[in-house]
């Protein structure tokens, strides 16, 4: 065990030199021109074959599921499970798309499914070939939480007879689930989660309002009531004129705040920066905690997020 997290530190030191940094990100927003450019470098082998901000969204979460998957290999029970919880995601993401080959007959090209990877779900299966939700079903056994999940979310589509009853189900009850698996975490990381899946749950209304164009009301009513949410910022979410703003919001609110504070969201340090200090130098030599590892995991996963909002409203 000791060997396993002292090559999970090793490599989180070698993740953070490559990864997303916040001076990047500002940069490219302040130079909308040079996002294809910096996706390339990014991306290397993971940049997409065709370009278009769908494929570009799913290049940057395909890259990150592989450098997860790299350090899952090395971490223990606890802090793997709840790596493997956030993964969900991908996995919440397929459904989505499934629902919409399925049953409402859309067009979706098997290029934008999440699987093969270890860590997900659809290991050995790409979710494209399934015909029929009795096999999509019956595949899901051998996850079932994820078929919980599902099942419950499908119910509302049937009931509502509308897939954003199908979307906002699956959202919820992901986020649920994330959070009962956070509670027997350390007291930080478990603060960190539930600072994560409120600023998710804004973004999550800010996509709605932006991106799917769905009522303020609908929004309100089916988010505004969750756990977590603060009701002034959430109004003020809805009510913001643009993508920009509404980010803003989300970035001055005390749970980004607080989110931010947690850890140094460039991750550029020494001997003597944040991780030293709270996890090596006070406790000792000591790989254990989950915190680094978790910090690491929310902190690119929000930086991907503004990816993707500059490369939609950049490249149009």
């Amino acid at each position: 065990m000791i060997f396993d997290y002292t090559a999970a530190c090793g490599l989180l030191g070698g993740l953070r030199r490559g990864s997303l940094k916040e001076e990047m990100i500002e940069k490219i927003k302040r130079d909308g021109s040079s996002i294809k450019e910096f996706l390339k470098s990014y991306l290397e082998e993971d940049y997409p074959p065709q370009e278009g901000n769908e494929y570009f969204e799913r290049a940057l979460y395909i890259s990150f599921i592989k450098k997860i998957g790299k350090l899952l290999k090395f971490l223990g029970s606890e802090a793997e499970e709840i790596v493997k919880t956030l993964l969900y995601e991908f996995d919440i993401l397929n459904l989505r798309l499934l629902i919409r080959k399925i049953e409402l007959k859309k067009e979706v090209g098997a290029e934008m499914f999440y699987w093969g990877g270890p860590y997900l779900t659809f290991k050995d299966k790409c979710p494209s070939s399934f015909k029929d939700i009795d096999e999509l079903q019956h595949y899901l056994r051998r996850a079932p939480l994820l078929r919980r999940i599902f099942l419950k979310s499908f119910d509302d589509f049937k009931f509502h007879k509308e897939i954003f009853y199908f979307d906002i189900r699956l959202d919820k009850e992901y986020f649920s689930l994330l959070r009962k698996k956070s509670f027997g975490l350390e007291r930080d990381a478990s603060q960190l989660v539930d600072y994560f899946i409120t600023i998710k749950l804004l973004i999550y209304a800010l996509r709605l309002k932006f991106f799917q164009g769905r009522d303020l009301r609908e929004i309100r009513i089916n988010l505004g009531s969750l756990p977590l949410i603060n009701d002034k910022v959430f109004s003020q979410v809805l009510n913001a004129s643009s993508l920009e703003e509404a980010l803003s919001v989300i970035e001055k609110s005390s749970s980004f705040l607080k989110f931010r504070a947690k850890f140094p969201l460039n991750f550029e340090e020494g001997m003597e920066g944040f991780f030293y200090q709270r996890f090596l130098r006070r406790r000792g030599i000591n790989f254990f905690s989950i915190y680094p590892y978790l910090s690491f995991y929310l902190n690119q996963r929000y930086f991907i997020e503004k990816m993707v909002f500059i490369i939609n409203d950049r490249l149009t």
